[in-house]
């Protein structure tokens, strides 16, 4: 009797106590968005903080992906111009709602809200 409540209690500590073990690192998600027509495509994201965003040019002309607004622009990321056929990503690490622009056409809009994870 005395060795079935030691085992009991082995079984309870094992199922209700965490494992400790040696994770690999996560590989971050990407989601991938499309710049066609001078639009940005989704032009409203949501993502979980630690998810890359990737926009890819599929416009004829040279556009970017800044951070705020023409009139304000922000200090979190700024693709430079980028070609049709090429893109560029960014990872969202910190919780907010991101607003951007393309440098050279300020009426292309876009809004990244990043949530917890």
């Amino acid at each position: 009797m005395r060795f079935l409540g030691i085992l009991l209690v082995g079984l309870v500590l094992t199922v209700a106590m965490p494992h400790a073990t040696s994770a690999a690192p996560v590989a971050a998600t990407t989601i991938r968005a499309d710049i066609s027509f001078f639009r940005y495509k989704p032009g409203r994201l949501q993502v979980r903080a630690g998810t890359r965003v990737q926009w890819t040019n599929k416009d004829s002309a040279p556009h970017s992906v800044t951070h705020g607004t023409a009139a304000r622009p922000g200090p979190a990321f700024d693709s430079g111009l980028f070609a049709r056929g090429k893109s560029w990503a960014y990872t969202f690490k910190k919780v907010g709602v991101y607003s951007y622009y393309c440098s050279i056409h300020p009426t292309m809009i876009g809004t990244v809200r990043v949530v917890a994870r």
